[in-house]
């Protein structure tokens, strides 16, 4: 697995009254960024979340942000998921 691509993790604050969420805690990583395979496709749709990338990377790089930015737009974190090796982690992805 060839880590190629640069995302941008992050969380959000929520502020009071009309202003827009700011970013805060960003870090640039390298990962590899997959389609999502059906059957974790189907099995999310089953709890009503339709997940749209898997994107595999360092597992010591991800501190439990809640966002990633990949190819210019935002993602929120649905799940992580421990792969058969260690050192890595997936994270699911979903539009929004």
């Amino acid at each position: 697995m060839t880590f190629d691509k640069k995302i941008t993790l992050f969380n959000r604050t929520m502020p009071n009254g009309t202003a827009q969420p700011q970013k805060k805690d960003e870090s640039t990583v390298w990962a590899s960024i997959d389609a999502i395979g059906s059957t974790v496709s189907f099995n999310a749709l089953a709890v009503g979340v339709k997940l749209t990338n898997q994107v595999e990377m360092w597992a010591k790089e991800y501190n439990q942000e809640q966002y990633a930015t990949v190819d210019g737009k935002d993602y929120r974190i649905e799940n992580a998921v421990k792969t058969g090796n260690q050192l890595t982690i997936k994270l699911l992805l979903s539009r929004g």
